[in-house]
């Protein structure tokens, strides 16, 4: 399992309807939350593809494909 969220990824989980609304700008909580669903829904599809697989075999595919936190400071 590898990390597919790119940038263009990231991005395509906006719809054009939602980008252009005014009304309801989005906010980095909006993204975040978005990026976040996405992310388990590729995990819940990933286990679901693999249901033979054992817990322990199931997280060393699933941790190498967390994004790594980046410390900015």
């Amino acid at each position: 399992m590898t990390h597919p969220l790119t940038d263009k990824e990231a991005l395509s989980l906006f719809s054009f309807e939602r980008l252009m609304d005014k009304s309801q700008p989005i906010t980095v909580e909006d993204a975040m939350r978005d990026a976040a669903d996405w992310q388990l829904e590729q995990v819940i599809k990933f286990l679901e593809t693999n249901k033979n697989l054992s817990i322990e075999t199931a997280l060393r595919f699933i941790r190498p494909a967390m994004r790594p936190q980046e410390n900015n400071s």
